[in-house]
């Protein structure tokens, strides 16, 4: 039987008149004009012109065969034409049809394979298909949108990478150690030079300390519980920026039984994988009294954000579970103000071309200052490294695999928030976020290729250059085959990478030609560097795992390398921490912001020392500090070891004047609470200790 909407709809189809374009004294100038453009890379399309496809490709389909005929060898040169390389990747829509449609094939072929997964303890059954008609009707609820192109105010660009080795970390206060100049990373300590501002994950408080004269007094506490789980913060003037997870309430008969503040435990099957992330903007202006200004969340696990002048770029990860039988109320993530939550607008979702992922890389672009409203950009893929610098944004996803695939998404920044340009793939996976660097325009990435079939040690390194277009222009191969990336720095036209199985050697590569970069030297060492860090102009510090000639040991090292030669690299100096009398450990191969830059070139280094043992199913190190070091006639020097305490973990850290601060949890079993310990810089000696 016919469907009478069926019929309604093809009536109107046969009523459509063939558009301007596509008659017949228009047709060379449109065959000419193929033969030189490009097709755009983002390609939007309307709902008002679904109606016309159907007639459209017909009567095109029509001409073109005449034109055919008519222009003879024309037509021979456009049927054995090359597809170009930026043929249309990405489609926008103006509503959900489309996205629904492309969800719901993604569940039939879910459902047709008989998947049964069991991930968090949860099991994904098939379900019977649902009628897919009933996803393509459209829901409503926009935010702001905008089509600016502009570049923020606040991101004037600048050549990354490039001025590191010259920057001068000022003698009043410190910064977070950051991957990129001008771009903040979320830390759970800041300052400002009179204040100090902490997050305590643990206890889910906001705290603002004053530290004037040296000394310590928390001028106020807000209490987060209810509202999110704190995660990190930004200070931008009189404003502070937690992030985190939100917090949700369910009934007694929900799923959902907790949410604790540092791993979202949430419903049903995919537990904690698609927690919403949530943002909180506080008025300091008062510091002894916070007043909350305004709060925000987005559907997908928090993963990571990065603030450029006033404005705050958040990216969650959003997972469409296949497995649940209504997955229409779930394959468009939502996004919310003060409470007022909707969809994210269908024309804010790019749609990649060809992708199988069912998750969303989900961006929202917050001004601190006000003014405007949030704005929002969805990308199906996930989020799974993020790099950003004052030109670009960067988000990329990796396919896992006998071998490994990654691609790479970039954005534009616009006047109110950022826009979809195109992707990149390349082989492999990164390390970490400092695999990446964006110089001259260009995008230097290192990846380490693991194939899962013959040998456990069967790996290659590659290090790829990418253009604007996000295609590779050059690349080296074979990077010490059978061996790990351990960490990697671009500073300006150099790339510095550390591999490792049993030595580390150090790769300096030239990659001014991005065209064709070349290895100029490799340094082999025992033990390998977990950390790169310009320190002086020709020189590198490199904080790792101590070893010898067949492999690492207990301890870690800190190295001075001298660079000044790319032909001839050199480790000046190296100083252990425990020197064989015990074991050593450090979170900076994970959490850069442990680096803490000290004044004139100094710098303290985290680390966890001596036994290990076992708290409630996880292991803890006996004692934390932070070791300061100098540089002094070219080699590098240990000043003072600032000792936090037994049974502690170093969360951050941080200095005012000559006052060193660290943020340090106790986790004996006597206390359970975070603490702000203060150290003086000019006699290494302890001189206060507040809870917080």
């Amino acid at each position: 039987m016919r469907n009478k909407k069926t019929l309604k709809s093809l009536d109107k189809l046969t009523k459509t008149e063939l558009p301007e374009a596509l008659r017949k004294e228009n047709i060379l100038e449109m065959l000419g004009d193929a033969e030189q453009n490009e097709v755009n890379t983002v390609m939007p399309v309307k709902k008002s012109y679904a109606k016309r496809l159907i007639p459209i490709a017909a009567s095109l389909a029509l001409v073109l065969g005449l034109a055919g005929l008519y222009f003879g060898t024309s037509r021979e040169k456009i049927d054995t034409q090359e597809p170009s390389e930026n043929a249309v990747e990405v489609m926008r829509y103006d509503d959900y049809s489309e996205i629904y449609a492309k969800f719901q094939k993604l569940k039939s072929d879910f459902d047709k394979q008989n998947h049964t997964y069991n991930i968090f303890g949860g099991l994904f059954n098939e379900y019977a298909k649902e009628d897919a008609a009933d996803m393509a009707e459209a829901s409503g609820g926009l935010l702001s949108d905008t089509e600016s192109t502009g570049v923020p105010g606040a991101s004037a660009s600048v050549n990354t990478n490039e001025s590191l080795f010259d920057k001068t970390y000022g003698t009043s206060h410190g910064e977070t150690n950051t991957q990129e100049v001008g771009v903040d990373e979320g830390d759970i300590i800041k300052t400002d030079g009179k204040y100090i501002y902490a997050v305590n994950t643990l206890e889910n408080t906001f705290s603002i300390i004053d530290c004037t004269g040296g000394k310590m007094a928390v001028v106020s506490t807000v209490d987060l519980t209810g509202k999110m789980g704190v995660s990190e913060m930004y200070i931008n003037g009189d404003c502070a920026v937690l992030v985190g997870h939100k917090f949700k309430t369910y009934d007694d008969d929900s799923d959902v039984k907790v949410y604790n503040s540092s791993y979202a435990i949430v419903d049903s099957i995919y537990s904690g994988y698609s927690g919403d992330t949530a943002v909180y903007v506080y008025d300091i202006s008062d510091r002894t009294e916070p007043k909350e200004d305004t709060n925000y969340f987005q559907q997908g696990g928090y993963y990571s954000s990065r603030m450029i002048g006033s404005k705050l770029y958040c990216v969650s990860t959003y997972y469409v579970d296949l497995g649940v039988k209504d997955i229409k109320d779930r394959c468009i993530p939502e996004i919310g103000i003060n409470g007022q939550e909707q969809q994210v607008p269908a024309d804010c979702i790019s749609v990649i071309s060809g992708t199988e992922s069912p998750s969303y890389a989900v961006i929202t672009v917050l001004d601190t200052n006000g003014g405007t409203e949030p704005t929002v950009e969805a990308v199906l893929g996930s989020c799974e490294e993020l790099y950003a610098t004052t030109e670009n944004l960067f988000v990329c996803e990796t396919k896992y695999g006998a071998t490994q695939t990654t691609k790479i998404y970039k954005f534009d920044y616009t006047d109110t928030g950022v826009d979809y340009k195109c992707k990149g793939e390349i082989g492999g996976y990164l390390h970490d976020q400092f695999s990446m660097s964006l110089y001259d325009g260009y995008l230097r990435v290192a990846t380490t290729q693991n194939v899962a079939e013959g040998p456990w040690n069967n790996t290659t390194n590659t290090l790829y250059i990418l253009d604007g277009d996000m295609q590779t222009v050059g690349k080296v191969d074979d990077l010490a085959n059978g061996e790990l990336i351990k960490s990697a720095r671009f500073i300006g036209n150099t790339a510095y990478i550390v591999t490792f199985v049993q030595t580390d050697p150090l790769f300096v590569i030239d990659v001014s030609d991005p065209t064709d970069p070349q290895v100029k030297s490799e340094l082999k060492l025992p033990g390998f560097s977990q950390y790169l860090h310009p320190i002086a102009d020709g020189f590198l510090v490199g904080v790792g795992r101590d070893g010898t000639e067949t492999g690492i040991n207990d301890d870690c090292k800190v190295s001075l390398f001298d660079v000044s030669d790319p032909s001839a690299p050199a480790e000046v100096s190296n100083l252990k921490v425990m020197n064989g009398k015990g074991y050593a450990d450090s979170d900076l191969d994970h959490n850069h912001k442990l680096f803490i830059n000290l004044p004139n070139g100094e710098f303290a280094v985290s680390f966890y020392t001596n036994a290990l043992y076992w708290v409630n199913d996880y292991d803890f190190f006996r004692n934390s500090l932070y070791i300061r070091y100098k540089i002094s006639d070219g080699e590098l020097q240990e000043v003072a070891r600032y000792n936090l305490g037994d049974d502690t973990a170093t969360l951050g850290a941080t200095y005012i004047g000559d006052t060193f601060y660290a943020l340090v949890y106790d986790y004996s079993g006597r206390s359970d609470k975070t603490s702000l310990v203060a150290f003086s810089l000019e006699t290494n000696e302890e001189i206060g200790r507040i809870k917080l």
